[in-house]
């Protein structure tokens, strides 16, 4: 990158390709400068790292091609809106860092974008709340977004409401943390259900708990 910048600095007319050869961290600004320096294509597919402010990040993803494991960190004092997040995380197969003030951020969005923008990333401490008036959250959007954090999640009234049914394994990563479900749960598993984990998922929700196919619950009898 540094040899590229210094050969192109000032120059207007290139057309031709651009490959950074780096094979560690480079900086977004960077990439975004020497893809400036051409018309033609940018491509750092060599590059382990990217880091940056999650608004260069998203800038350098526009106008350079990455390797699809890149890992894409995060960096500065402002925190990344949902828009940047889900735009890094469907970027690559890699790792996503996120920064403090990110980490820190309570977010408010649809299930689904909340899960697109975490997916994957478990490092989030606030809450992250899905928005009063949209659809209710799937059980795999739940996964994501409980994975993502150590804070609350917070259910919009068609998720509190709504009727699951998924494995107990599944049921348990979506609502663990959740206190406000009122709708149903019902455990689809066709073979063995373990008695703590139904009754575990019982707390999830002041509505029905059912056992639809188990073939065998177990556990101790008291």
């Amino acid at each position: 990158a540094a040899n590229l910048a210094a050969a192109f600095d000032g120059i207007t007319s290139f057309e031709g390709g651009l490959n950074l050869i780096d094979t560690g961290s480079i900086l977004a600004s960077d990439v975004i400068f020497i893809s400036s320096l051409t018309s033609g294509a940018t491509t750092a597919n060599a590059t382990s790292h990217i880091t940056g402010s999650s608004a260069e990040i998203v800038s350098a993803i526009g106008a350079v091609s990455f390797s699809p494991d890149v890992t894409l960190a995060i960096t500065g004092n402002d925190p990344a809106t949902v828009a940047e997040l889900m735009t890094i995380n469907a970027t690559t197969s890699g790792n996503v860092v996120l920064n403090a003030q990110t980490i820190a951020t309570a977010y408010t969005d649809t299930a689904a974008n909340l899960a697109a923008a975490f997916d994957g990333i478990n490092t989030s401490t606030a809450n992250l709340t899905i928005t009063a008036d949209t659809p209710a959250a799937t059980i795999a959007e739940l996964v994501a977004i409980n994975a993502a954090t150590s804070g609350n999640v917070v259910l919009n009234v068609a998720t509190n409401t709504a009727t699951y049914n998924d494995t107990a394994a599944n049921l348990i990563a979506a609502f663990t943390g959740t206190v406000t479900h009122t709708g149903p749960l019902l455990i689809s598993d066709t073979d063995i259900v373990f008695a703590a984990d139904l009754t575990l998922i019982d707390t999830f929700t002041s509505g029905q708990t059912m056992v639809m196919s188990a073939l065998e619950i177990s556990g101790s009898a008291a």
